[in-house]
């Protein structure tokens, strides 16, 4: 990422023992820290065996 960057995606992948929640804390604060230190708009998905894709434009 560089001061022109405009668009990026973040991965958290979590698997047992971490908990749903765990991760949804983790997505919570790396979506804060962001906003914080770059700003700009944050758009979260959660993805799952029924929600097994998300589109990104």
């Amino acid at each position: 990422m560089t001061e022109k960057t405009r668009n990026v995606t973040l991965v958290v992948e979590g698997m047992a023992p971490v908990t749903k929640d765990e991760i949804e804390s983790i997505i919570n604060e790396l979506a804060e820290l962001v906003s914080k230190y770059c700003g700009g708009e944050i758009t979260k998905f959660i993805l799952n065996k029924d929600n097994p894709a998300v589109d990104v434009l």
